[in-house]
Formats: C-alpha cells, structure tokens, sequence
C-alpha cells in the first residue's frame, strides 16, 4: 500500500508508474468534467475541522503532493520528463 507508515521504499519506476496512474485517472475525469463539475464540493473533516471540498481543489493538492515526490527520482531526467508531459498536458487541456 502506498503512503502507509510501513510502506516499503520504491524505486524510481515504481514512482513514475504511480504518478502516471494518477495523472492518467485524474485526466480521463478532466476530459469529461465542466467548470461546473469541477467546482463540486463534497464534505471532508481533517482534525476535527469540516471542510467542504472541490474537485478542482483536490485535482491541485494531487499535483501539489506528486510534485514532491517527483523530487524523489533516481533519474532526474525522468522526473523532468514526466513533469514536462504533464505540464504540456494541462496546457493543452
């Protein structure tokens, strides 16, 4: 399981193989949603506090954390690449 406490470590392939799941995911969704529908919001509660969260908020916070561990490749050439696809993606989106 990913992100879990006793996760074990993961190479470079296994990172950008996730991150391209995700991003594969999120832009099947992104291709089919209108401003309205990413405006959505559904509730969530983080420590105690409730919150009302929009798809488009939690699209961000996606790349926000893959940014990070984006940062975490053994192959910076890779990492540049995928970041690279991902950015001319949401240009073009």
């Amino acid at each position: 399981m990913w992100g879990q406490r006793d996760s074990p470590s993961r190479s470079a392939a296994e990172l950008v193989r996730g991150l391209d799941e995700t991003w594969a995911f999120i832009e099947t969704r992104l291709q089919c949603w209108t401003p309205e529908d990413c405006a959505m919001t559904f509730p969530d509660e983080w420590d105690g506090q409730k919150y009302d969260l929009s798809r488009s908020w939690v699209i961000y916070h996606v790349l926000e954390h893959d940014l990070h561990h984006g940062s975490e490749q053994d192959d910076p050439a890779v990492a540049l690449r995928y970041f690279s696809e991902l950015t001319l993606a949401q240009k073009t989106a």
